[in-house]
């Protein structure tokens, strides 16, 4: 049986308190928070102020609880910027290694806190948080990747790291975690200024191979010229950031992309959904 449900030890839960934390929240993060309600869910950033990503996030709220769901390599980085940031707003972060996070393709678990629709793929995919001591030793496998990669999400730490890449480069404006109407958030006039005056010439795109394993690492090229790097990868599937100004001219030019000396096939189906 397909293993579809997932703890994803790899990332670390802060519950948020202080009656300014909304507030603080949503003037910070890409995401709107305004109207956040009991098992609501929102999918967002935190950005440098020239506009990359540190971390990619969840905000969940259960009951009067607010908790933050963030990737464990940039966890400390994350809250001593919010605590840099909230000033003399009353806001607190507290880490609560006693819950972890999950998703699911299916049913998540009874036990869990909180079940909310995943704000990337509402149709498609659940999110949980649960007791650490009730979700057992589960880890994350390469049947988490298979799904996600198939799905078209890229992950940080697996597909990029703290402050390397815009959030187009990860395609977080297709996947509902930057609100452009909301006002202000940090970062947002590099990101509101890419979207209104530039064309995105960089995206994560899947790409598949009828040949081997494709690897995490390897250039993709058309040519002579590289156009991306596949950033993480499941058996003959993989995310790649990707050129695609130059996959545009290579197309052109009839020069089919490559990756570990073989032809590779590239969806640009998820830029359009």
């Amino acid at each position: 049986m397909t293993k579809t449900r997932f703890i994803l030890s790899h990332r670390i839960i802060f519950a948020v308190s202080g009656a300014d934390r909304t507030q603080l929240l949503d003037r910070i993060l890409t995401c709107k928070l305004e109207g956040l309600k009991s098992g609501d869910a929102r999918y967002g950033a935190l950005l440098t102020p020239q506009g990359k990503v540190i971390s990619d996030l969840f905000v969940y709220q259960s009951g009067d609880e607010i908790f933050l769901d963030l990737p464990s390599s940039v966890a400390e980085t994350v809250v001593k910027r919010l605590t840099l940031l909230k000033l003399r707003a009353d806001v607190a972060f507290t880490p609560r290694p006693d819950f972890v996070s999950g998703v699911s393709a299916d049913e998540a678990p009874d036990t869990a806190l909180l079940i909310t629709t995943d704000p990337r793929k509402p149709d498609q995919l659940k999110r949980f948080l649960i007791g650490r001591d009730e979700a057992g030793d589960d880890e994350i496998d390469t049947a988490y990747h298979t799904l996600r990669i198939s799905l078209g999400l890229p992950e940080q730490m697996f597909d990029f790291a703290d402050s390397e890449v815009f959030p187009a480069d990860i395609n977080m404006d297709l996947l509902n975690a930057i609100d452009f109407k909301k006002g202000c958030f940090v970062g947002q006039e590099v990101v509101s200024r890419m979207k209104r005056k530039t064309e995105v010439r960089k995206r994560t795109v899947i790409v598949n191979t009828d040949g081997i394993a494709l690897q995490s690492g390897d250039d993709i090229t058309a040519g002579e010229t590289t156009i991306g790097q596949i950033t993480s990868s499941a058996g003959q599937q993989a995310l790649a950031l990707l050129r695609l100004d130059r996959l545009s001219r290579a197309e052109e030019a009839g020069e089919a992309p490559m990756s570990g000396g073989q032809p590779i096939s590239v969806s640009l189906e998820e830029l359009t959904t």
